[in-house]
């Protein structure tokens, strides 16, 4: 970006220098960073580059690391029904409406966070291309799922917008309202609870248009596992054990048969 200012300097000259982006430790979870004092060290925060010290968490009993999950879980479906039932008072719903919809929220559902700015390129209604399908998995009655969306568009981004109006319109056209939920007045308490206490992360923007995507690394260090695109960071941290890769898009140029390869892997 910068060499045509520094054309005859050698690179390790240029003044100019690249900073890899990360998240603060304040992000980790009570449940989690116990977890981590118990067996790594009181003091593991400190130890956070030596590499070694992380071989530890491969010792750490399966049944610990779901117990300190299951905890954020549960306190993050308290948070969405209060949180919700708010919303929906704003929205105009009844009381009777509110608290069936709060009610149905399931700790034991399979539930899956997308929450963050709503632009065009992260396609946050990729998920919406089949509805019908999509309804069929919302609704197994074997394995449920429920879909939590958060996340605001920039005022002047009507294509942001629109997309946010999808996601309320389908719940409602599709009954699924029980199952799809859009968090209004997205801010750094909300995504607290949410990077907490997902069971899948979802991210779909258009490859090579992500910079970082740090609410991914947010959710991983709290144990969640991250259905992504290979963009931003995820490249680097995927290594098949620790979530999935949405691949399908990548041999397409055109933007309608990329999309659909990637909403049909």
């Amino acid at each position: 970006m910068w060499a045509s200012l520094f054309p005859k300097r050698p690179v390790i000259e240029i003044p100019i220098d690249y900073v890899t982006n990360g998240v603060h430790s304040s992000w980790l979870s009570e449940h989690f960073t116990n977890l981590l004092e118990r067996h790594i060290g009181p003091d593991f925060i400190h130890w956070r580059e030596d590499e070694h010290i992380w071989d530890k968490i491969k010792d750490v009993p399966d049944e610990e690391i779901w117990e300190a999950h299951r905890k954020n879980k549960h306190s993050l479906m308290i948070f969405i029904r209060k949180k919700l039932a708010e919303d929906l008072s704003s929205r105009g719903y009844s009381v009777p409406k509110i608290l069936n919809l709060t009610r149905l929220l399931n700790p034991e559902y399979l539930t899956v966070v997308f929450a963050r700015r709503f632009a065009h390129y992260k396609r946050p209604t990729l998920i919406l291309k089949d509805n019908e399908r999509l309804k069929k998995i919302l609704t197994d009655t074997g394995k449920p799922v429920q879909l939590i969306f958060a996340g605001k568009a920039h005022p002047s981004d009507k294509l942001g917008k629109d997309m946010i109006k999808d996601i309320i319109d389908f719940a409602k056209d599709y009954k699924v309202e029980d199952r799809v939920i859009f968090l209004e007045n997205y801010d750094m308490n909300v995504a607290r609870h949410l990077v907490w206490g997902a069971d899948v992360w979802l991210n779909t923007p258009i490859k090579e248009n992500e910079a970082s995507g740090t609410s991914g690394m947010k959710a991983a260090m709290n144990g969640v596992l991250n259905l992504s695109v290979l963009d931003g960071w995820w490249p680097e941290c995927y290594n098949t054990q620790n979530g999935w890769a949405i691949t399908a898009g990548e041999f397409y140029q055109h933007s309608d048969l990329r999309e659909a390869a990637d909403a049909n892997q």
